[in-house]
């Protein structure tokens, strides 16, 4: 090749370009969304009891970056406030949780529960 067909030639065109080295995705140990590290069954209301309660709770638990309950929202209710209010306590107060964690930091995230009251168990 003489210089002059160089000249149209731009120097990335003639050096072989060097492979980008991907960043990872995500770290060993990284959770999508939080996990149940403990967990204890929810005390029967007494009310619940004598009156022969039961049903099934679902509700969206909100775990901030220190594993704590932060916030909940009831998706779907037993019918009966004391029956609610005894599984909401109990995993607030009781459950034990591993924060969400992205490329290796505590993260906030959103997890399901759901619980059967049932006098049959």
């Amino acid at each position: 090749m003489c210089s002059s067909d160089l000249k149209g030639k731009s120097r990335a065109q003639t050096t072989p370009k060097k492979p980008k080295k991907k960043k990872p995705q995500s770290l060993p140990g990284d959770r999508k969304s939080p996990e149940i590290s403990s967990s204890i069954r929810p005390i029967y209301p007494k009310a619940a009891l004598n009156n022969n309660w039961e049903g099934d709770i679902r509700v969206e638990f909100t775990i901030n970056d220190k594993g704590i309950v932060s916030d909940y929202k009831v998706l779907k209710s037993t019918g009966f406030e004391a029956l609610d209010a005894s599984f909401i306590r109990t995993v607030k107060q009781h459950y034990k949780f591993k924060p969400r964690r992205i490329m290796g930091k505590n993260k906030s995230g959103k997890i399901k529960l759901k619980y059967r009251f049932s006098l049959g168990d």
